[in-house]
């Protein structure tokens, strides 16, 4: 019991409890913040092409699990493209793929509706494998 308590202690360092006492609303000073209380941890930090895989992994699961939309999944990878500048890593994956899918949703040209739940479903499907393979 002791030793748990000490590893709590060790771990709740400054900047950690700062972090805790932010309400979220100034996401640069939660980045920030992040950073140093990760270090004070010794957590390491994952690079954006980890974090990338990470991401479209988890949403991959929640579509075809039914918690998240096939156009809700395309509409996250337009902000994430947008806000990342378009980096390779992002765009070379399945889900990275449908870069560019949200324009054609319910804009009356390209596929169907039905069209593009398949091709969303299809690849959450291959993003699923490429990490169980």
């Amino acid at each position: 019991m002791w030793a748990a308590h000490w590893l709590v202690q060790d771990m709740d360092g400054e900047t950690l409890r700062i972090l805790a006492g932010l309400d979220g609303r100034d996401p640069h000073e939660v980045r920030d913040v992040l950073v140093e209380a990760l270090a004070d941890t010794d957590t390491a930090i994952s690079s954006r092409s980890d974090a990338v895989k990470t991401v479209y992994v988890d949403m991959a699961r929640l579509c075809l699990a039914g918690d998240g939309g096939e156009h809700w999944v395309v509409s996250v990878i337009e902000r994430l493209m947008i806000t990342w500048n378009y980096p390779d890593e992002m765009l070379t994956s399945p889900l990275g793929a449908l870069y560019g899918l949200d324009d054609e949703w319910g804009e009356g040209w390209g596929r169907t509706e039905p069209q593009l739940i398949a091709v969303v479903r299809a690849a959450c499907a291959e993003q699923i494998a490429l990490v169980e393979s």
